[in-house]
């Protein structure tokens, strides 16, 4: 294997032993520019960074690159691999004010392909801190149709309380969770929302899947309910010794 790295010890290129093996003893190509770019292609691993070193590009062998792209807080905010690429798509990433991930997705992808190129400026940062993920991403794709149209939710996170609950949803999970659980566990993931994704529009009806986490005063996780694609609720509680350790967990529907 042989790797060519930028002045700060970045790769730009590895070349993988069976490119080394097609190179021969002589470590040139022959055939032509043609052959040199086909087995750069196949057997090669290549990568392009920004003015501050933030990785733009990564092209796997025998695989279209993946792009990446940031905001102004250094943030990955948008990639594109071959298959979104083909398809118009593309993935995003949205933070919450103290930096954390709320919310993942994919949208349509940017009007141009200047926009994954390295040099291309970064994007504005944004705060996406809400309670209703999916009413809120909605709104968003359809005031900003430029950087987030056709979103569609892969992924939310819950921080700090349980706010994002429905009154529904309290009134169900009201057994599950522990007394003397945190209300305002700071700083934890309270919850969690799942897409279901599937090989036609039939998965698009299935709300998202909602998973709820309680802790105790040490802010350890004492229980957690789940909500499967069928309705059926999981849940799952764990006791532990005074040293800390778990100590029993059961699971139940």
């Amino acid at each position: 294997t042989y790797t060519v790295s930028d002045p700060w010890g970045n790769p730009l290129l590895v070349l993988s032993p069976e490119a080394c093996v097609r190179l021969g003893n002589s470590g040139t190509v022959t055939a032509g520019a043609a052959a040199v770019t086909d087995l750069l292609d196949q057997y090669a691993y290549i990568y392009t960074y920004d003015t501050l070193l933030r990785l733009r590009l990564k092209k796997l062998p025998g695989c279209a690159p993946i792009h990446y792209a940031y905001d102004t807080e250094g943030r990955l905010v948008y990639s594109r691999d071959g298959n979104q690429a083909q398809q118009g798509r593309r993935s995003f990433m949205l933070y919450d004010g103290l930096g954390r991930v709320t919310l993942t997705g994919t949208c349509r992808d940017a009007l141009s392909e200047e926009f994954w190129l390295a040099t291309a400026p970064d994007q504005p940062a944004r705060t996406f801190d809400s309670a209703d993920a999916v009413a809120d991403l909605e709104a968003l794709s359809a005031s900003d149709q430029g950087n987030f149209a056709e979103a569609r939710m892969l992924t939310a996170t819950y921080y700090d309380g349980y706010s994002f609950l429905s009154a529904a949803d309290q009134s169900r999970f009201a057994a599950v969770r522990p007394s003397g659980a945190l209300s305002t566990p700071s700083g934890l993931v309270t919850g969690t929302l799942t897409a279901v994704l599937g090989p036609d529009a039939a998965a698009d009806t299935i709300a998202p899947l909602l998973t709820v986490s309680y802790y105790d005063t040490e802010e350890r996780v004492t229980a957690t309910a789940a909500i499967s694609h069928r309705g059926e609720l999981l849940t799952t509680s764990t006791a532990y010794t005074r040293g800390g350790l778990a100590a029993t967990a059961g699971t139940a529907l």
